[in-house]
């Protein structure tokens, strides 16, 4: 169950229970842990806004060029995005170890698309201005797709056993494994399929 949920409807009905009470005898919470759950959850989306900053940075100055950067950057953002919408199919809260998740997968989320990316941008340098950009870009990608989706899939399967766990060791760790490993599906995604569409439209020769 949430925490924040639970602790919400204890409230609801200790201020219930307070009304019924005779005067001058009141119910008051001795620990909340509500504080001590909306602080960590700030937390990690504090270091989650800054591993973004920073992955976007080293694309900036390592890539080479402000447009395969951002083509790059742009898998963040969508894989992220793409983790959220499982999570709210799926019905999964963003607590500590959902977010933890995210957070851990952020440095990981760029790789496939920084090795399309690069090999589209080696072979827009290198080829003549006669053949067609889009074979360029198709052949490029399949020329990395296998690696690629193999290299992505060992991350996922890292992380399956946790999906074993039982009771209170696999309530917390699933949601962790969980996101790892949608955030990594849609970086794959982004990979295969959205950056070498993005890199046609945006990418220069």
């Amino acid at each position: 169950s949430n925490t924040s949920q639970v602790i919400g409807a204890v409230k609801q009905e200790l201020a219930t229970i307070n009304a019924n009470l005779p005067e001058g005898v009141e119910v008051q919470p001795y620990y909340d842990q509500a504080t001590l759950v909306k602080a960590a959850v700030s937390t990690v989306i504090n270091a989650l806004l800054q591993g973004i900053i920073l992955v976007a940075l080293v694309l900036l100055a390592f890539m080479g060029g402000l447009r395969p950067s951002l083509v790059v950057a742009l898998s963040i953002p969508f894989s992220v995005g793409f983790t959220f919408l499982a999570m709210k199919f799926f019905d999964i809260s963003a607590n500590l170890m959902s977010l933890g998740g995210i957070a851990i997968a952020i440095g990981m989320m760029v790789d496939g698309a920084v090795v399309v990316v690069e090999n589209i941008d080696r072979m827009l340098r290198e080829s003549s201005p006669d053949e067609s950009r889009l074979h360029l870009v198709a052949r490029a990608c399949q020329s990395v797709a296998r690696p690629i989706l193999f290299a992505i899939s060992i991350i996922i399967i890292v992380f399956l056993p946790l999906f074993t766990l039982q009771g209170v060791e696999g309530a917390t760790f699933r949601p962790l494994a969980y996101t790892v490993a949608v955030a990594m599906l849609g970086s794959l995604f982004f990979a295969l399929i959205v950056a070498p569409v993005a890199s046609s439209l945006l990418m220069k020769r």
